[in-house]
């Protein structure tokens, strides 16, 4: 008999099984006495689980309290907080210097002309100076900026109507056979409405000086085509 289920049938259960160990034996038959202590071994049973199920509540009672707390910290901070800042700048962009020990490269040619506020992508990969690919485990962060073709490249960040004019997947983290993914990037403005109408576009390293950027000049931009 189960002393939990009290159904007829052998279970094991360690507290049933602790129990008959001690009293020696299933109890058809057996006496008041006997019965009786079944029913206090029960109760210390029953007490012990709802001992444990407090203690259940309690630790996740404080889970939860933690993930609150989180997820008010969250809303009081900034995205550029939590972000590890950058060490790239424009000068170190558009350095002349050549004194790189790795350079990126294009995986498969980029469109001779893009559209505003259609979706492209990019792909590329780090090679060392002797062309062989190389994955950069400390520093695998990239990024997509999108420069003007000024004679000093200005960073295209907002245009005229205050909206970003590169979104998408701006940021991508290099994969072991040493490829940089940017999936889904989108320009929302024409190239006409600047320097030589055309854009420059520049995959960085975030944090490594070491790795020359990949800079595509002369990308034109035109309004959607109808199709």
């Amino acid at each position: 008999m189960c002393l939990i289920s009290l159904k007829p049938a052998v279970c094991d259960h360690q507290y049933c099984l602790s129990f008959y160990a001690t009293v020696g034996g299933m109890p058809y038959g057996c006496s008041e006495d006997q019965y009786l202590s079944i029913i206090n071994y029960q109760n210390d049973v029953l007490s012990d689980i709802v001992a444990y199920n407090s203690k259940c509540l309690e630790r996740v009672g404080s889970f939860f309290n933690e993930v609150k707390s989180l997820g008010r910290f969250l809303s009081n901070t900034r995205h550029k907080d939590l972000v590890m800042e950058t060490s790239i700048t424009s000068e170190q962009i558009f350095s002349k210097e050549n004194n790189y020990k790795y350079e990126l490269k294009l995986v498969e040619k980029f469109p001779e002309v893009l559209y505003k506020e259609r979706g492209f992508s990019l792909k590329a990969y780090v090679q060392d100076r002797s062309g062989k690919p190389v994955y950069l485990h400390k520093y695998p962060r990239f990024r997509v900026f999108l420069y003007s073709m000024d004679r000093k490249p200005k960073l295209m960040d907002l245009n005229v109507a205050g909206k970003k004019v590169l979104r998408g997947t701006m940021e991508s983290e290099m994969k072991e056979d040493s490829t940089i993914y940017f999936k889904n990037l989108v320009i929302n403005e024409v190239s006409s409405h600047y320097t030589n109408d055309a854009f420059r576009i520049v995959v960085a390293n975030l944090n490594s000086s070491s790795v020359k950027p990949l800079i595509l000049n002369g990308i034109p931009v035109r309004a959607r085509r109808l199709t």
